[in-house]
């Protein structure tokens, strides 16, 4: 839907973010992750493993459902025999991640960095991603899992964000390199860093690559576009039939 980040930002909704979290946001540059705490998601390895080696005025925000899953939890399901603890958080898409999320967030090496959201209201995501610097799908290759499209990116994209993701699975269908994000290879925090780093270096460059985002998203990945996408096929598969 294009219309999704059509919402005029609210050029007191950072001030209001900082106040409710307790961190003056005012001098900080935000990166936000949207999403269920899976471990193909990557969440807990980027505030991990990215984080420490960004900038100290960096911050980042995640959106998205916590719902109190603990560790005991996630080892009594590795324990079921013949994998059915796996095979189970996988058709239930349960959030495996989240305890390492929440023990990272906490970490000294990010302290006072990190702050998961939890679930948002949609108009509030969208502002969030507004005022927003940079948002990031750090999505980690998971053996029996996979990520079938890139579309809260696309959401992200649509609200004139840069957008940085990893180039894995589905989020290749969504996010195309220099067009409408950035791609970078999936567990190497290093060249995360770095180019994190260096696409917040210039603020002006990186305001060029969400709006250049946000037009080519809109045009390539519409639902108008989808459909005539589907048209298409059907006709030409009704022709021989004729």
């Amino acid at each position: 839907d294009t219309a999704f980040g059509d919402l005029p930002p609210d050029p007191h909704y950072r001030t209001a973010l900082g106040e409710r979290l307790g961190v003056d946001l005012s001098r900080k540059r935000i990166i936000v992750m949207v999403g269920r705490p899976v471990p193909r998601k990557g969440f807990s390895w980027f505030v991990r493993e990215v984080m420490p080696h960004l900038s100290p005025d960096v911050v980042c925000l995640h959106i998205g459902p916590l719902s109190g899953f603990s560790r005991l939890r996630r080892l009594l399901l590795r324990l079921l025999p013949f994998g059915i603890g796996t095979h189970l958080s996988l058709i239930l898409g349960m959030p495996l991640d989240e305890p390492d999320l929440c023990a990272v967030a906490r970490s000294p090496q990010v302290a006072g960095r990190v702050h998961l959201l939890g679930r948002l209201p949609i108009a509030e995501v969208v502002q969030t991603l507004k005022c927003a610097d940079l948002f990031v799908m750090p999505n980690l290759p998971v053996d029996g899992d996979m990520e079938g499209f890139g579309l809260v990116a696309l959401e992200a994209s649509l609200c004139g964000t840069p957008v940085v993701v990893a180039a894995v699975d589905g989020i290749t269908d969504a996010i195309q390199e220099g067009k409408n994000g950035i791609l970078l290879p999936p567990g190497d925090a290093a060249v995360w860093a770095q180019r994190i780093t260096d696409l917040l270096a210039d603020p002006a460059a990186l305001r060029a690559l969400g709006e250049q985002g946000k037009v080519f998203s809109r045009e390539h990945y519409s639902w108008r576009k989808m459909v005539d996408g589907y048209a298409e096929v059907f006709r030409k598969v009704v022709a021989p039939a004729r």
